[in-house]
């Protein structure tokens, strides 16, 4: 007697875990490299030097956030995985989400010299939904989206 067992569903599994955790890695790295690189200029004097030394912490701060919002995202996944997350849906306003999306991401997109606007559909100004959940949707895509156009068309 012999049992097959059809393991390419498993060996795919698997290889998107290697990759999930391959990419997690760099994102987490590059902001890490960020913040020790301008801590060590700060540190070597950088810090007398008033006007750069401001936007040096600012850099600091705002590749920490990004750290956060990485470890929020993995420990959102581990909630899913072991089915502890709830989705709390009610009644929200879609122009107050795509305001906190497009105020948190401006500058970022200025930088790039990118436009950022959000136009809700007049008649969906409300929707039933998990509004964390949306947030951290929209801030995932929107960072991608910023993160990865080179200019704008």
């Amino acid at each position: 007697m012999a049992v097959f067992h059809d393991i390419t569903q498993i060996e795919k599994l698997e290889q998107v875990r290697k990759d999930f955790v391959a990419n997690v890695s760099h994102e987490l790295k590059t902001p890490i490299t960020a913040i020790k690189g301008f801590a060590d200029t700060l540190l070597e004097g950088a810090v007398d030097d008033k006007e750069n030394a401001l936007r040096f912490i600012q850099t600091i701060k705002s590749n920490s956030e990004r750290i956060n919002s990485l470890v929020d995202d993995l420990m959102t996944i581990s909630k899913i995985e072991l089915g502890v997350i709830k989705v709390e849906k009610s009644l929200i306003d879609i122009t107050e989400v795509f305001e906190t999306i497009t105020n948190s991401f401006q500058d970022k997109a200025t930088e790039k010299n990118l436009f950022l606007q959000a136009s809700p559909e007049p008649d969906l100004l409300q929707i039933i939904a998990d509004k964390n959940r949306l947030i951290q949707i929209l801030t995932n895509l929107v960072d991608n989206a910023i993160k990865f156009t080179e200019k704008a068309v």
